[in-house]
């Protein structure tokens, strides 16, 4: 039967752990040796136990001093490079920062000029331009403008005709309750031979014979 999925823990037995410690590091030395040989790669492969005892392997192709040197470089130069990198990304900011800034300062020159002041130290063809821009901004503002007063015209004109149309509605419904008054309560005759009132008629009392 297959078994199932293993917890990966540590072991506290202290005999099992040391069996199941030789008989891993054995695999692991022999899987090691089987990767250089068939792949030709350098590799090294450092472990130190519960004791502190030291195994180790290397490739036949190299030393284990050559691998730990070439590491070292290798870690060196990816730091040289990751540091290249990060001031890189400063100096991009800092060119950022100043373009930035720069344009601040455009906008709040814009914005003085909006306000009339510093016109007198631009050039003609900019005095003009700048006439152009405020024309078409002018243009823009009260086309808007003229756009919105439609608009509240049309709302004002659908709640002045809806508010005419409910109030017929109700005139006419309250001219159909007093309808169907009078024909569920018809006048009774009065027993002394005087008429009641009516709607809109007088009546007197008639003389008797």
């Amino acid at each position: 039967m297959r078994k199932g999925k293993r917890v990966i823990k540590k072991i506290e037995e202290k005999i099992k752990r040391q069996v199941t410690f030789a008989k891993r590091k054995k695999s692991l030395i022999k899987k090691a040796y089987e990767l250089s040989v068939l792949c030709d790669v350098h590799l090294g492969l450092i472990i130190f136990s519960h004791s502190n005892r030291l195994y180790d392997f290397c490739s036949n192709s190299t030393s284990m001093e050559n691998l730990i040197m070439r590491y070292q470089k290798e870690k060196e130069g990816q730091t040289t490079a990751e540091h290249s990198f990060h001031s890189d990304q400063c100096s991009d900011c800092v060119k950022t920062k100043e373009s930035m800034m720069r344009e601040i300062e455009n906008l709040k020159l814009n914005l003085q000029l909006y306000d009339g002041h510093g016109l007198n130290l631009l050039t003609y063809d900019e005095l003009l331009s700048f006439e152009l821009h405020l024309e078409s901004s002018l243009q823009h503002a009260r086309a808007r403008k003229q756009q919105q007063q439609q608009t509240d015209q049309k709302l004002k004109g659908k709640e002045k005709g809806q508010g005419s149309s409910w109030e017929q509605l109700m005139w006419q419904a309250e001219r159909q309750m007093m309808t169907c008054q009078r024909q569920k309560d018809p006048a009774p005759a009065n027993e002394g031979g005087v008429p009641f009132l009516r709607w809109g008629t007088t009546h007197r009392r008639s003389s008797p014979p």
